[in-house]
């Protein structure tokens, strides 16, 4: 690898095996050796088939959570963070999650790297909605509001549990003081108006556990 191709590359946060292709000015075949030869020697690290980045940028920014946002945006087209690291991030959770969670319009999927593991889970079309965009130097990264990762945390990973109580409700280890009220109410209405019949049934328990935290 040339010099100035790896200063070049040691500057972008990502990039794709067809950009890098326009710098090589090479063959496919021959950019796949490559690469293959570049990730061996450490020049180069996989974020997925297809996309990379240096290894000198992740040694700059592997602690900077913005960086591993934008990556979680980009592995998988589009999706936007939500659900438990959302969650988490906002102090709505007590329990620790170690993987950055996002939903997609897309199936289901998750991906490993050396920046860490990212899930997606399916949302219908009907329900991509509620985020935001901040920047990230001079990308966009897409986050849920936090009325809405709440949202998708009840109806896709709560879907098969029975909380039609308050007990149950308090179960879940959620920090209702940390959630303020125009959130909690933004949540209630989306839950009536998107939201599945079980989960509208819960609302009754969703405001006394949050008006009356155990």
């Amino acid at each position: 690898m040339k010099e100035k191709i790896l200063k070049d590359l040691e500057s972008l946060p990502y990039f794709t095996k067809r950009a890098l292709m326009v710098i090589e000015n090479i063959k496919e075949r021959a950019l796949s050796e490559n690469i293959q030869r570049w990730i061996h020697h450490g020049f180069l690290i996989r974020l997925k088939n297809g996309l990379y980045v240096t290894k000198t940028y992740v040694d700059r920014s592997l602690h900077d959570t913005g960086y591993l946002e934008l990556i979680a945006n980009k592995l998988v087209m589009p999706s936007y963070l939500s659900l438990d690291y959302i969650l988490q991030k906002n102090g709505l959770l007590t329990e620790a999650t170690y993987s950055i969670t996002s939903v997609t319009s897309k199936s289901t999927r998750q991906y490993t790297n050396k920046l860490g593991t990212f899930t997606y889970s399916t949302l219908h079309s009907k329900l991509y909605f509620g985020f935001k965009k901040v920047s990230y130097g001079k990308n966009a990264v897409y986050e849920a509001e936090i009325f809405k990762a709440l949202f998708d945390y009840f109806y896709l990973r709560l879907a098969g549990t029975n909380l039609e109580s308050k007990e149950a409700i308090e179960e879940l280890r959620i920090n209702w003081g940390n959630l303020n009220s125009g959130e909690f109410d933004n949540f209630c209405k989306t839950i009536e108006k998107n939201g599945t019949k079980k989960m509208a049934r819960i609302i009754p328990f969703l405001k006394e556990a949050y008006e009356h935290p155990h």
